[in-house]
């Protein structure tokens, strides 16, 4: 369902985030009162804390529109992404507290905001963060273990996409004839000699590989039959 939801339309997705933040930003903001009051919060700031959350919910949801929160990729979320998020944030505190100084005139515990801010941060990415990780999780069940030749660009493309579910593998090994790079990782995955080949393809099960490098046709045959 929820798959019809964010690809039919962009404005259905755009809605079906803003409706997860709403509950995300009122659960955090009611959250941060009992965290700073220790479950206890003191009758003069049920009120403050009713009378606050609506308008908070709606200068975040605005900030995040403006700085093109809601239009990130759920599928391709990154953590250069996050940066978005924390100036929708910090921006949106600083309007709530200009909201404050005009509108209202109660008593506000500072902390309140430090608090909010992280549980909200972390929320709002964890959401985002969330297809991302299913995909992986899931695609991992159900792929090709399998062993990529060749330690370079394409090799970094071809994890990239095993990752976000575009293609059906499971990147376990990386091979290359270069020694200087053995023992390194390349996207959290080790890099091998290519001496080390049929252990890897005993130890992993490895029923794929991919040959990212160009290599002559005799060569090529040579590398495809071991």
């Amino acid at each position: 369902m929820f798959k019809d939801i964010l690809q039919n339309a962009p404005w259905k997705r755009t809605l079906f985030f803003v409706l997860l933040d709403c509950i995300i930003f009122y659960f955090s903001f009611y959250m941060a009162y009992l965290l700073r009051f220790n479950i206890h919060i003191p009758p003069e700031h049920i009120y403050s804390s009713s009378t606050l959350v609506f308008p908070m919910i709606v200068i975040k949801i605005v900030s995040f529109y403006l700085f093109g929160v809601y239009r990130i990729s759920w599928r391709y979320f990154v953590l250069a992404d996050t940066k978005k998020i924390i100036y929708a944030l910090v921006v949106s505190y600083i309007l709530f507290i200009f909201y404050m100084i005009f509108f209202y005139s109660g008593a506000f515990p500072r902390t309140v905001i430090l608090i909010d801010f992280l549980i909200s941060f972390l929320l709002t990415v964890a959401l985002r963060l969330s297809k991302r990780i299913f995909q992986s999780s899931s695609s991992d069940l159900n792929s090709k273990q399998t062993l990529i030749y060749g330690a370079n660009q394409r090799a970094l493309s071809i994890i990239g996409s095993a990752k976000s579910g575009d293609i059906d593998h499971e990147i376990v090994a990386i091979i290359d004839d270069e020694k200087e790079i053995a023992n390194t990782t390349m996207a959290n995955i080790k890099v091998y000699e290519s001496s080390k080949m049929q252990e890897l393809i005993k130890e992993f099960d490895i029923t794929s590989a991919i040959i990212t490098k160009n290599y002559p046709p005799n060569e090529l045959d040579e590398l495809f039959e071991k």
